[in-house]
């Protein structure tokens, strides 16, 4: 039995402000890891987003060509969801954009990367000179 609203698009369903909202959205929340990071170049990084827009396309795609009514179910929020449903949804994008942040802050404050900052502000700083420990700082 095959669903009338098969052959429906999502935009001709949905506003194309709401769509270009939700797309604004997902970029900035795969960029999000750069922004704790402090930097673009972090190739890991990019190596992360790039699998994970990778998965979502191939999901999206497969979806929208077995089953478009489920995808279509699954991208709006639906009617009579319980409080509790909304709750672990909320927990499980909270875990998810924590996740994003926890990965862009250990590069930011990796042993390596506060190592070569304490070098630097210990060579740039004038007081420092001739201090004890490593790179003239003093315990």
């Amino acid at each position: 039995m095959k669903n009338e609203k098969a052959g429906c698009s999502m935009s001709a369903q949905t506003p194309s402000w709401k769509l270009a909202l939700r797309a604004i959205i997902r970029a900035l929340t795969f960029l999000l890891p750069f922004a704790f990071a402090g930097r673009l170049d972090w190739w890991r990084g990019w190596l992360f987003v790039g699998s994970l827009l990778l998965i979502a396309g191939v999901s999206f795609a497969v979806l929208r060509r077995k089953n478009p009514d489920l995808m279509h179910r699954r991208l709006e929020s639906q009617p009579g969801v319980k409080r509790f449903d909304r709750f672990v949804l909320a927990t499980t994008i909270v875990g998810f954009l924590s996740f994003y942040a926890v990965a862009g802050l250990d590069v930011r404050y990796s042993p390596r990367y506060l190592a070569t900052q304490s070098m630097w502000r210990c060579m740039m700083s004038s007081t420092n000179l001739g201090s004890c420990g490593p790179c003239g700082v003093r315990g």
